[in-house]
């Protein structure tokens, strides 16, 4: 608010060379028949009208809701949500059979108490269509093979992919190379691939137990299959994830409604990919790191502030309160073979509300069209609040664990600027980053 007032209400701004004393070309300036001596009201009507939609900015930046792609406000995605809970709850009869395009599948015979009801796939955003989310489960009901057989090769597909947990041996002796059990980092990496494998363990026996029961189904009839099973097989049947596996992640670790099994699956293997190289490498040779791939990112951003707490009270022997400095290199993560002297990189973080340009390594003042701008490695280093402060010009950029996960504390704040822009514009702006690209 006060950064939208200083933008419209500033005192300049009521003169009426406001745009010459700004020094540059501005959008944001008063029509001049508000400057006439008798105006008449059709041409404060027409220049309010034509002010009005100058000043808006191309997303609703100022409520902070950036563009996202779990985000449509048009009117495709109402109706399509709408359509898709008619036809879900739509009880299984013959006579009721929906297709979603005339193309996807293949042409089914009429059936006896009713034909097939097409529905048109043309609209404005195409790209919602894609979406598992706006998926229909009655258009399992064209589907040629049988559900038990679709519903097996899933588990199989899944367990087949899901890593491999390490043997306790090889950990414990990674581990000891690396400084100990005890050592904040490897305290932090331990507990994150317990969680991890835990998370690996129950999905797998839930899948093999759903796999067991769909190749022998006379071990397992009536009531033996738990609730949590039936679950699971009707969320895999209609290509969701299942709520139980999301509950296993966290409530901080949320994931969009519209990703796939396979996106879930993909997520877990990028995790145990990281897991493994700080396992291997440990904090002295892990030359960057993905805070999107931790179940508590700050916990890893508490073993950095540790690490210079200890060195700065042997060095002066008093306790300060430490604050992180950041800044965005022009470096991409895969040509990073070793870490920084200090602090440590950081990769894999997203822009909403404004682009980055990788060529001039400076931020530009519109939205990217996908809503979130991928940010080039960022170098963030804790440092004690006492030493100097950082400009009243640059903006300090909440980080946040995902678009929908504002509610919390910001893991901390990317210093930001540009020449000849005020701080002001930014935080009008809504700009913010996060870990996650949704």
């Amino acid at each position: 608010m006060y950064a939208l007032m200083e933008q419209y209400l500033a005192s300049l701004v009521l003169r009426k060379d406001y745009e010459n004393l700004l020094g540059k070309k501005s959008k944001f300036k008063i029509p001049p028949a508000f400057f006439s001596t008798s105006p008449k009201p059709s041409l404060l009507a027409a220049g309010l009208d034509g002010f009005l939609s100058d000043v808006m900015f191309e997303s609703p930046d100022l409520a902070s809701l950036n563009p996202s792609l779990d985000m449509y406000l048009g009117e495709e995605q109402y109706t399509l949500s709408g359509l898709n809970r008619v036809l879900d709850a739509t009880p299984e009869n013959p006579s009721l059979l929906h297709l979603p395009s005339p193309a996807a599948d293949p042409p089914q015979p009429a059936r006896a108490g009713g034909a097939l009801l097409p529905v048109n796939t043309t609209c404005a955003q195409p790209v919602i269509l894609e979406r598992s989310v706006f998926a229909s489960a009655s258009r399992q009901l064209l589907r040629s093979r049988p559900r038990a057989t679709e519903l097996f090769e899933t588990c199989h597909t899944i367990l087949q992919k899901l890593p491999k947990p390490p043997t306790k041996e090889y950990i414990a002796d990674c581990v000891r190379r690396r400084g100990g059990e005890f050592t904040p980092f490897n305290i932090l990496l331990l507990k994150e691939m317990d969680r991890l494998f835990r998370i690996i363990d129950t999905v797998k026996r839930q899948l093999k137990v759903l796999k067991g029961a769909i190749e022998d189904p006379t071990k397992s009839v009536g009531d033996s299959l738990s609730l949590d099973i039936k679950e699971v097989a009707a969320h895999l049947h209609n290509a969701r994830i299942p709520p139980a596996w999301v509950r296993l992640c966290g409530e901080g670790d949320t994931h969009p409604g519209y990703w796939s099994v396979a996106q879930w699956v993909n997520d877990v293997l990028a995790r145990a990919a990281q897991y493994e190289k700080m396992l291997q490498q440990g904090r002295e040779k892990c030359p960057a790191y993905w805070l999107g791939g931790l179940f508590n990112p700050r916990g890893l951003l508490a073993c950095l502030q540790q690490e210079l707490l200890h060195d700065y009270t042997r060095a002066t022997g008093q306790l300060e309160p430490l604050t992180f400095r950041t800044e965005i290199t022009a470096r991409d993560k895969d040509h990073l073979r070793d870490p920084p002297p200090e602090g440590m990189f950081l990769h894999s973080l997203y822009l909403w509300g404004c682009r980055w340009e990788k060529a001039n390594c400076e931020l530009v003042d519109e939205a990217s069209p996908r809503g979130f701008c991928p940010l080039p490695v960022v170098h963030i280093t804790p440092t004690p609040v006492s030493e100097k402060a950082l400009p009243e010009d640059v903006y300090r950029c909440p980080v946040y664990l995902s678009h929908s996960d504002q509610r919390q504390p910001p893991l901390f704040h990317i210093a930001i600027k540009r020449e000849k822009v005020p701080a002001s514009r930014w935080a009008a702006r809504g700009l913010k980053a996060t870990t996650r690209p949704y």
